[in-house]
């Protein structure tokens, strides 16, 4: 279960059968990120920027084709608080 911070907050905990600073690793640069980010088979990650320090974003875009007509969506974060390798809080946003 998620506990639940506040009416508009989700906390997660997730646990990686790994090493944590490998894991951490591939999630502080985007190109370890890109191929691991993604969505329904039809669509690609056509953005993937990523500033991992405290005050720093990370900008993704999806987009498709379907019907001939061309779809997005998007999600920015902003990094709360980083200590490597096993704490990374972040905000998450869809839609932008």
């Amino acid at each position: 279960m998620t506990p639940r911070p506040g009416d508009r907050e989700i906390a997660m905990t997730r646990v990686f059968d790994a090493p944590a600073h490998l894991v951490f690793r591939g999630l502080d640069q985007a190109r370890l990120v890109k191929p691991r980010l993604y969505g329904p088979d039809d669509w690609r990650l056509a953005v993937c920027e990523m500033d991992l320090r405290v005050g720093g974003a990370a900008r993704f875009r999806m987009a498709a084709t379907a019907n001939g007509k061309e779809k997005d969506m998007g999600m920015s974060a902003f990094f709360a608080r980083l200590r490597p390798p096993d704490r990374l809080v972040f905000t998450e946003i869809w839609g932008g």
